[in-house]
């Protein structure tokens, strides 16, 4: 096999930070540089530069004007692609770019046709399930290569499996820093006003329409009275959908109180997982579910909707609890149990963080990605 090393760019928008861009980061601390070299690409200065600071990983700022894909009008998409396809297209040949391995929408539509051009091989990596449009689907015809995170968002894809699709699983890797449950399970009891003995649910994630953030309200109304303990439901993630006022008039209208605390974004999130007792994902069509394999890892048991990408981490009774989408009631019942039952608890975790560890470690993860790569190379010589 030829060893010559080969440049990878990375593009990133930069205007946020999400379960994607720490997948991505893990793939770009690990890559081995003998053989690829990450050049990483962010447009906008702001979560995502502040995080790639914090994990010292090296990128090149190069404002845009616009991006492709941003836009419904065919004419406004048309200008922009034609407004960036010189400079971009100078980027790749300036680097000696060979691939060019984006991770959301905007960026798969605005370096395709550079990458096309300059004939750099352009890798997607579909984080979310495919959104049919007219320029989504033109652009996809000169995509190289396309990367799953699941078999639920590679049956979004309007193509069939030709050989240039796979699914790799994002990787996620145990907390190793530190991290006392005790001492942030008592900043969300004294955030709550409640007893030390109470049990805390925690849902994690941004807000947005995906994630069901009522739902999780509706579950908190349901379980009141279940148990003869107090209960804390916390919220983990920024409010991407102005949800955070509407939960909280949700559970005034149930009599929550002051049960209900929001905790915004967390870095790093783990301890404040481990602090919980159960972890809820009540999402309609998460792509992959990353919060429930790092619940996984931290031996606390979850319980998720049967939907999207869930049901390919969870074995029902197995490794964590399945319950049918939109069905509130279901899961508080669910959490109960698991509240209850700590003897089954106890196997669920067991398995759980067995399966976490050997499914979804970033060795596995870099190694199959480095596959891929070592396969557009070969196909574009």
């Amino acid at each position: 096999m030829n060893t010559e090393q080969v440049n990878v760019c990375f593009p990133f928008v930069g205007d946020t930070l999400g379960g994607s861009h720490l997948s991505a980061a893990l793939l770009l601390s690990h890559l081995d540089t003998t053989r690829f070299n990450p050049i990483v690409v962010v447009h906008e200065t702001g979560p995502l530069t502040e995080y790639f600071k914090k994990r010292h990983i090296e990128y090149t700022h190069i404002p845009l004007a616009c991006y492709v894909g941003r836009h419904s009008n065919p004419l406004r998409q048309i200008l922009c692609l034609l407004r960036l396809l010189y400079p971009l297209s100078q980027f790749i040949r300036e680097n000696n770019i060979s691939i060019i391995h984006s991770h959301d929408a905007r960026m798969h539509y605005t370096w395709t046709m550079p990458a096309w051009v300059t004939s750099a091989a352009s890798i997607w990596h579909q984080r979310t399930v495919f959104s049919p449009s007219r320029i989504g689907t033109t652009m996809l015809k000169f995509c190289k290569y396309i990367i799953c995170i699941s078999n639920f968002v590679r049956l979004s894809l309007p193509l069939n499996d030709n050989g240039c699709v796979k699914v790799i699983p994002n990787p996620i890797v145990a907390y190793t820093g530190e991290g006392d449950r005790t001492q942030y399970r008592r900043i969300l009891f004294e955030k709550a006003n409640v007893q030390q003995g109470g049990k805390i649910i925690g849902m994690f994630g941004n807000l947005q329409a995906v994630k069901q953030p009522l739902s999780f309200v509706e579950v908190a109304a349901h379980m009141q009275g279940y148990l003869d303990c107090e209960l804390i439901f916390a919220v983990f993630g920024r409010d991407r959908g102005g949800y955070e006022p509407r939960m909280r008039n949700l559970a005034n209208t149930y009599g929550l109180g002051s049960s209900l605390v929001f905790m915004g974004f967390q870095d790093p999130v783990e301890p404040w997982i481990a602090a919980c007792d159960v972890v809820l994902a009540p999402s309609a069509g998460d792509a992959f579910g990353r919060t429930l394999v790092e619940a996984m890892l931290e031996g606390v048991p979850v319980v998720a909707s049967d939907a999207g990408g869930h049901h390919e981490i969870i074995e029902q009774g197995k490794n964590g609890l399945l319950v049918p989408v939109d069905n509130p009631r279901e899961m508080a019942e669910a959490v109960t149990r698991l509240i209850r039952d700590q003897e089954f608890v106890a196997q669920l975790t067991a398995c759980a963080k067995q399966q976490a560890s050997n499914c979804y470690s970033i060795a596995k993860h870099v190694k199959a990605v480095s596959e891929v790569y070592e396969q557009v190379i070969m196909a574009e010589r």
